[in-house]
């Protein structure tokens, strides 16, 4: 039977996080003191997928991301998910400006 590798972590800086999350009990009892990779299966394709430590310290502390946020997809369904919203996006905007055209 093949042993799991121990998890990477890396420490947290609570005072980091986002307003909204200094508001959580995590913060106030400051149970987070480092963030380690954490397993999971895409929700859309059923890959095993891994959120990092380091993506976790990015979400919370750069991105402002709620600490209770957790992964349900992986890079490349995520990555696929982005870019139909942009499409999206981009149809929608151009459905405004011919509704406009055709107002006028």
């Amino acid at each position: 039977m093949k042993k799991m590798p121990k998890p990477r972590t890396i420490a947290a800086n609570p005072d980091a996080w986002s307003a909204e999350s200094k508001q959580s009990v995590a913060f106030e009892h400051r149970l987070t003191k480092e963030y380690a990779d954490i397993g999971y299966r895409c929700w859309r394709c059923g890959r095993p997928s891994i959120f990092t430590a380091e993506e976790q310290r990015c979400a919370y502390e750069v991105k402002k991301a709620y600490i209770a946020q957790t992964r349900i997809l992986c890079a490349a369904c995520w990555r696929e998910s982005n870019d139909i919203a942009a499409q999206l996006e981009a149809c929608e905007k151009r459905w405004k400006q011919s509704k406009k055209r055709t107002e006028a």
